[in-house]
Formats: structure tokens, sequence, C-alpha cells
């Protein structure tokens, strides 16, 4: 687990995390931002790691492969699920049709972060194409302490 991320949160690890990055990087690398509600609600430990280790994927993959001059990491709840994108300004890839086409070029990092988050009940989106950048985009239901706030089955208890 991440130092830190049950003592003092997600948003505070996430932004420790990312200005270890920045300090790193000094001048070599790209401008990081990092944009944080700061109502963002607390998630459950499960979803606050996937929120957590899909960031930390995504910007090590913006950093080692997209020659980017800009990434940007924005985390916020909307409704009953949280979202997190990562966004870089680099060279971008063609994306396959299918998401496990990257596994028979020995590119895992994408896949990992999407088994990731479905284990947790959401969703993984990749959007890139040579020269355009890449966003990925995660949606999770919003958990707290093992309850989510998502729908109900009302045939359930039946």
């Amino acid at each position: 687990r991440p130092a830190g991320l049950e003592e003092v949160g997600l948003a505070a690890t996430l932004t420790g995390y990312v200005a270890r990055l920045q300090r790193n990087l000094e001048e070599r690398g790209p401008e990081i931002s990092l944009d944080i509600d700061p109502a963002l609600p607390t998630p459950s430990t499960s979803v606050a790691l996937c929120l957590f280790r899909v960031a930390q994927e995504g910007l090590r993959n913006a950093l080692r492969h997209a020659r980017a001059t800009h990434v940007a990491v924005r985390l916020w709840a909307e409704q009953d699920q949280f979202l997190l994108t990562v966004r870089d300004d680099g060279k971008g890839f063609q994306m396959p049709a299918r998401l496990s086409e990257l596994g028979a070029q020995n590119h895992f990092g994408l896949i990992d972060m999407s088994e990731r988050v479905a284990q947790v009940g959401g969703t993984f989106a990749v959007q890139s194409a040579p020269d355009q950048g890449t966003t990925l985009t995660i949606r999770i239901p919003i958990q707290i302490e093992g309850k989510s706030s998502g729908p109900t089955d009302p045939h359930r208890n039946r």
C-alpha cells in the first residue's frame, strides 16, 4: 500500500506522490497538474487504493511513453461515482479495437489498470490517437466503508 493512504487519505497521498514526481523530474519532464475536489467523499480502502494505483500508473505511462509537455490528473465525485482522468498532450498511440490486443504487444499497463478498476465495479476508458495525446477516464461507484451508494435492485429481497 502507498505510505499514508489509510492515515492521511487519498487526496493527501496523491498530492504527495505528484509533488515527489515533480521534484524528481525537476525541469526534465512535463508539467503535472493535479486537481482534486476538496469536497471529495472518503472512498473505501479498496476504492482509494484503486484510484491511487491507476493515477500512479497513468502518470508513469505518460512520463515514460508520451513525450508530453503537460499531464493533468483530475479526481472528483459526481452523483454516485468517483471520476478520475489522467490526460496528457503527448504523442498518443493508435488504440486497438480491443484493449486486450495490447497484451500481444507486451503492453500490459493499460490492461492491468482496466482489471483493477473492474475489480471495484468501475469502468475504464482510453482515448488516444497518434499526435493527439491520451486520456484515461475511470468511473467507480462511490463506496464508503463497504457500502455502495449506487442503485439497488428493488427485486433483490423478494
